[in-house]
């Protein structure tokens, strides 16, 4: 299949991965593996597709931007990809935080799940972002959470799933009146939870924990401090999936992957975000801990944005384990 979008590996091979390659030939085979998409029956395939943005689909303010079309194409080139379970990362509606009424809530949560139903094949899992939470105007609703928690298939606003031999922690980190973290019910579940399982764990926030773009805008959750001491002390734990940001960034700090996967919908369909085009990111997940990410930057012609496609591109392989730290 020929590419016609811009993919960014995530790093290059460094020199440390070509001296186990060197050493050590298991790590040369799934190379070649990962520049054939969906092919290795003992890797997971990821979408990390975050800050779609959805509105309705006849959103007066956003028609210029054609945007039902377009998140319709977003799905479908990702779904070229041959994923195997999909991430949303929350943000996944155009927002219902602004005193929206009931109506035009449900219509972009109507929307939202008719897309995901027509264009979506796989098991899929979602986290909540800050404008999927209902703040109607001179109303108080019992549970801010309700809608997104129906429209995104979710059994709890926070929760745990198992695929492809992994665990995946999905965690609610925006809060009503409270600070963007994990708060007290949470800790104490995900420690818990995390103990019980020797599967490589990915925790997935709607706001990154660690990362460059930080930096750069702020947002981060807080309590990262107490976040990375759970994550020394269950040596599985070996990514860690955001959004939020509108930002394509990449970091690896103790033996853990932090990878904030830029915004499906850039600048809320208008345009790029701070100079990132839209985007979406495919990881490949071994059983044992290896990690392999692209960003797709799935409406840039190739050679745009810095950046030269195509499926061969290559891709490191990147063991997380404990002996790396």
């Amino acid at each position: 299949m020929t590419s016609h979008h811009a993919i960014l590996p995530a790093m290059s091979i460094s020199r440390r991965d070509l001296l186990i390659g060197a050493a050590s030939t298991p790590l040369i085979a799934p190379l070649k593996k990962l520049a054939k998409l969906g092919d290795s029956a003992d890797l997971t395939r990821v979408i990390l597709f975050t800050d779609a943005h959805i509105p309705t689909p006849k959103a007066d303010d956003r028609a210029q931007y054609h945007q039902q079309k377009r998140a319709r194409q977003a799905f479908k080139v990702a779904s070229s990809y041959n994923p195997d379970f999909w991430i949303f990362g929350g943000d996944n509606i155009m927002a219902v935080d602004q005193g929206q009424g009931e109506e035009l809530a449900m219509e972009q949560f109507n929307n939202w799940e008719m897309l995901v139903s027509e264009e979506v094949h796989q098991p899929h899992a979602s986290v909540i972002g800050n404008h999927d939470i209902w703040y109607p105007k001179g109303a108080t609703p019992d549970d801010r959470k309700a809608l997104a928690k129906k429209a995104f298939q979710m059994p709890n606003r926070y929760h745990k799933v198992e695929f492809g031999g992994w665990s995946f922690f999905m965690l609610d980190v925006f809060h009503p009146g409270a600070a963007t973290e994990v708060d007290e019910e949470q800790w104490a579940w995900l420690d818990a939870e995390l103990g019980k399982t020797n599967q490589p764990a990915c925790v997935v926030t709607h706001s990154p924990i660690i990362g460059p773009c930080i930096q750069i805008e702020g947002g981060g959750i807080g309590g990262t401090v107490k976040l990375r001491k759970i994550f020394l002390k269950h040596d599985n734990v070996r990514l860690a999936l955001s959004g939020h940001q509108h930002h394509v960034d990449y970091a690896e700090y103790d033996r853990v992957t932090y990878i904030c996967g830029g915004a499906v919908s850039a600048g809320w369909w208008g345009g790029n975000y701070s100079h990132f085009p839209p985007a979406f990111v495919v990881l490949d997940l071994s059983r044992d801990g290896y990690i392999s990410n692209r960003t797709v930057y799935w409406e840039t012609p190739l050679g745009e944005h810095g950046v030269v496609g195509g499926e061969g591109y290559p891709v490191a392989l990147r063991p997380t384990s404990a002996f790396d730290i």
